[in-house]
């Protein structure tokens, strides 16, 4: 629901469905604007130092907005200090119009800290990530900076193996829209049958992107597909 100028910790939720499926009929957590998992608008209006913080906990279900800011865990974050997320994972169908993520709608924190952490749908049948513009894999749109990533307990930081599509513009394997955002690709996994898809600015980690930062070594395994195949 809706949380304004507080606290908020989340810690061993666990958020499951019997129904996994795609299909358009079928939404187990859905709306209009707004609409998350675990939260959907949190939002801090006042002069003191909010944070959200959500430990050990996922959410495996389809999550719908018939407008913005639609995401797994949370629609939409704003103006909050910190957020911090360790091994939370989500498995969600998610869809909505503008601002769409796997994991969260929108972030605009302070600083945002991520361990061992996924968006993944491999073993269901919900396996995307879809709305119109600024739809990426973990957050539709960000103008968060300052972004931490804590490898732990033998995880990386964030494993993302998930489906990104948007139908006009900006989708990311990553994120969709950023402003002042950084990842470090030593502390990421990025399933390589990811498929990320727009008519228009569509990239495997940012989909539009304004002073932002990718760094760290990276190998992808593709098996056989090591060589673009010739043509027949």
């Amino acid at each position: 629901g809706l949380v304004k100028n507080t606290q908020l910790t989340i810690k061993n939720a666990e958020l499951i469905h019997t129904s996994y499926t795609t299909s358009s009929t079928t939404t187990v957590i859905g709306g209009g604007y707004y609409v998350g998992g675990l939260v959907g608008y949190f939002a801090n209006y006042t002069s003191e130092d909010l944070d959200l913080t959500i430990e050990n906990s996922s959410v495996c279900c389809t999550v719908r907005g018939s407008g913005d800011y639609v995401g797994g865990i949370a629609g939409y974050v704003g103006d909050a200090e910190h957020l911090y997320l360790t091994n939370v994972t989500a498995s969600s169908a998610v869809s909505g119009g503008m601002h769409v993520g796997g994991m969260f709608g929108t972030i605009d924190a302070d600083e945002v800290e991520i361990a061992a952490c996924a968006v993944t749908t491999e073993n269901l049948n919900a396996t995307s990530v879809t709305g119109s513009e600024n739809v990426g894999g973990f957050v539709g749109s960000t103008s968060t900076w300052t972004w931490n990533y804590v490898n732990k307990d033998n995880k990386k930081a964030l494993y993302m193996s998930i489906d990104v599509a948007a139908s006009k513009r900006y989708a990311g394997g990553f994120a969709g829209l950023a402003n002042g955002c950084e990842v470090l690709l030593d502390c990421m996994t990025f399933n390589p049958a990811m498929l990320v898809k727009a008519p228009y600015a569509c990239g495997g980690v940012y989909g539009k992107a304004s002073y932002v930062g990718i760094y760290g070594d990276y190998k992808v395994d593709f098996g056989t597909y090591a060589t673009i195949p010739k043509e027949n």
